[in-house]
């Protein structure tokens, strides 16, 4: 579960994720569906946008020297 925030709101959300192992390090992704209204943004570029969007985090976890 996480809380995204924009705009000065916040909208809760559960999010589903994977870790994996790459060598001595892990890469996480992380994705969920999120509706942009509920954060007060109306506009988009074009209108290429619809809600729900999905938001995907991809990273990697490095061990610190």
């Amino acid at each position: 579960r996480g809380l995204l925030h924009a705009r000065g709101a916040g909208l809760p959300l559960d999010i589903d994720a994977t870790l994996r192992r790459a060598g001595d390090e892990l890469e996480v992704e992380a994705a969920t569906l999120a509706d942009y209204h509920q954060l007060g943004m109306t506009w988009n570029f074009m209108g290429m946008l619809r809600p729900p969007v999905k938001l995907i985090v991809r990273g990697r976890l490095v061990r610190d020297a």
